[in-house]
């Protein structure tokens, strides 16, 4: 239900991992103004509730009477949501805990975190780390990430294309942790779907690989 005056809006939902439909549950505007009421401001906030799965978010709405679009001439409203959303990224669940190493999860969800908080530079060297934590894990030695990489595939871990797409995230990285230059949200998205790939093709299909032949097993010794 929302609260009197208000209507649905559409807010990003992190659970649904799409815009969805939330119910205004409360709201407070705080208005000022300068030079005689000439120039004015409002800020409105708003706890939404998401109407598919319930989970509950906070959002601001700031506008200025002299903040206006250069295009339309209309005014901006800016808005913010909390916590920080990006499409496409969520938590893992302790479920992963069969099939990834706890050190590994635990630095997939610092990253996590670090993309909600909007802070890509430190997104981007997280995730070069699971993927030096990937490399150390398989066993792949080298006196750099490129070298460690070709060694995943010179191992079997990894088909060249995959080893590909990790030489380009490394590029990335060096760029966040030497440089200091932070990727855009799409490509701070794609990187972060690169890394996903990786744990599933070196830990998720491997292990549910092994359940079936375990089970096939099974079933062969009890016919």
């Amino acid at each position: 239900m929302n609260a009197k005056g208000e209507e649905p809006i559409q807010v990003l939902c992190n659970q649904c991992q799409r815009p969805t439909h939330h119910d205004v549950v409360a709201s407070y505007r705080q208005d000022g103004d300068a030079d005689g009421g000439e120039i004015w401001w409002s800020d409105t906030y708003r706890i939404v509730r998401c109407r598919g799965c319930d989970s509950v978010s906070i959002q601001t709405a700031y506008r200025h009477s002299e903040e206006l679009d250069p295009e339309t001439g209309e005014m901006e409203v800016a808005t913010r949501t909390y916590p920080p959303r990006l499409a496409g990224v969520r938590q893992m669940g302790s479920e992963v805990f069969a099939w990834l190493p706890y050190d590994l999860w635990r630095i997939h969800d610092e990253v996590v975190k670090a993309f909600h908080s909007e802070a890509p530079i430190l997104a981007t060297v997280g995730l070069r780390a699971i993927i030096e934590g990937v490399c150390r894990d398989k066993g792949a030695t080298g006196r750099n990430l490129q070298s460690k990489i070709k060694q995943l595939v010179a191992d079997g871990v990894l088909p060249q294309q995959h080893a590909d797409f990790l030489d380009l995230h490394r590029q990335f990285g060096n760029a966040a942790v030497h440089d200091l230059q932070a990727p855009g949200d799409s490509e701070l998205l794609a990187l972060f779907e690169i890394v996903e790939q990786l744990l599933k093709a070196t830990y998720e299909i491997p292990y549910k690989a092994r359940l079936l032949r375990r089970r096939r097993d099974q079933a062969a010794a009890d016919s």
